[in-house]
């Protein structure tokens, strides 16, 4: 895990270099009982060169990991909680949502 990470927040933050990220870590584990979630979390986090800090309301950035069994995926993203957590059903309902005008029933006019 630590060399995947290494990996990853080395390319981006090599691009992104003198900026301050502050960033969220979202973990997803599933059929893994090795690892405590708090664990995990501390280790990703230590591996973010320094600079950068976490912000769980409001951050810019954010650290994926998904780990499924014995296998663990890490990105980093922009805009995730904008993206609807890259849902497409929900994307797709707000599209709609968004594009139809709001309809209003009148009440019949008596005469």
């Amino acid at each position: 895990m630590k060399s995947l990470c290494e990996k990853v927040f080395g390319a981006f933050f090599e691009k992104e270099q003198g900026k301050a990220f502050t960033y969220k870590i979202e973990l997803r584990v599933r059929n893994h009982t090795t690892l405590a979630r708090p664990a995990i979390i501390q280790h990703i986090a230590s591996w973010v060169p320094e600079g950068h800090t976490v912000s769980l309301d409001n951050p810019e950035i954010f650290v994926l990991v998904e780990i499924f069994k014995s296998v663990c995926g890490v990105s980093i993203v922009r805009d995730y909680y904008k993206l609807a957590k890259f849902n497409v059903l929900e994307l797709a309902n707000k599209t709609n949502a968004e594009a139809e005008p709001a309809v209003s029933i009148a009440e019949p006019q008596q005469s």
